[in-house]
């Protein structure tokens, strides 16, 4: 036996201790922006898009109804900004315009004819381009124009 003797807590002779590798440190910074920062800018960017859509829900916005056709005494309903509107015994062609003081509105028009019939046209329009049209024919035919919700 050697007269050397090994003790436990001691590395063996001859190795020798590796170098301690340094940490790095940038992932943990890019990690602190990603979980502080980021949630910031996402906040400020649904802050600008919710401050943007207000705004533009608190613009007026006009729409024209429009009905032609060949009918004689035609009944008209529509959405006027505080509630609906009607009007009888109506010659054709008919025209009116609406403002309404937000985007949020049930924007429609109907018309419809006699027992004389004829044909009718219904039409919404948004900034003079048709957003909806609806066509009928007959006796007692109506039309109705909705646009799409907005």
């Amino acid at each position: 036996m050697s007269q050397h003797s090994y003790n436990p807590n001691q590395p063996p002779p001859g190795w020798y201790p590796q170098p301690k590798r340094k940490r790095r440190v940038w992932p943990w910074i890019v990690l602190v922006l990603v979980i502080v920062v980021a949630p910031i800018v996402g906040f400020g960017a649904c802050t600008a898009a919710v401050d943007s859509a207000i705004t533009e829900a608190g613009k007026p916005v006009t729409y024209t109804y429009r009905v032609t056709g060949s009918g004689s005494d035609v009944r008209i309903d529509y959405q006027t900004d505080t509630g609906s509107a009607s009007v009888s015994d109506v010659s054709l062609p008919w025209e009116i315009g609406e403002t309404f003081s937000s985007l949020i509105n049930f924007v429609h028009v109907s018309a419809i004819l006699d027992q004389d019939g004829g044909k009718v046209t219904c039409e919404v329009l948004q900034d003079g381009k048709v957003v909806a049209s609806n066509t009928a024919s007959g006796p007692f035919a109506s039309c109705t124009a909705m646009p799409p919700a907005n």
